[in-house]
């Protein structure tokens, strides 16, 4: 997740110099995020953004929902059971990749920092749908309204390989995990 937020040669950047520094003691986890933010050319703070994906006790899902070109992203832990964690206000810092698939079936891949409880952007309105976690980059859950999930499943029914394999394992996943 960090490395494609970050970029392959910023991050490589960062752990080369981590390694570098650190070679003969100690470290904490700040020593790393002090490494990748220094080695960041768009002088990320991955230290803050990082920080509660360190000491919550859930992971987030991320619930995007579609009105026309207009897509809203809402964060909440994801926790099965109904535990007073499931009920936390935490947010998470968190790199939303998404892909939206125009009418002649190319995708486009852009990124949203997720830093607050929601955001929205705006997409194509010649898109046919968006696929939140484009690359599994994230480790986290995607939900999508129910007008998203057809237009996903009718892509999936009319042609399968337009998402790669690991993106349609990622899609069959959630959904599982959505209908229980």
């Amino acid at each position: 997740m960090i490395r494609s937020w970050l970029g392959e040669d910023d991050f490589m950047t960062g752990i080369k110099k981590y390694l570098k520094e650190n070679k003969y003691g100690n470290v904490v986890n700040e020593d790393l995020w002090q490494a990748l933010s220094d080695s960041s050319r768009d002088r990320w703070d991955v230290k803050s953004a990082m920080e509660t994906w360190m000491v919550e006790k859930a992971y987030p899902v991320v619930t995007v929902n579609r009105r026309g070109s207009e897509i809203s992203i809402t964060q909440d832990p994801f926790i099965f059971a109904n535990t007073p964690a499931s009920k936390s206000s935490t947010k998470w810092t968190i790199p939303f990749w998404y892909g939206a698939l125009d009418k002649s079936g190319n995708f486009s891949r852009k990124m949203v920092m997720l830093r607050e409880k929601t955001d929205s952007f705006m997409i194509s309105d010649d898109a046919k749908l968006i696929k939140g976690n484009y690359g599994n980059e994230g480790n986290f859950r995607v939900n999508y309204d129910p007008e998203s999930w057809k237009a996903i499943a009718a892509q999936l029914n009319n042609d399968h390989e337009i998402f790669s394999p690991g993106d349609r394992a990622h899609l069959l996943n959630d959904f599982i995990t959505f209908t229980r």
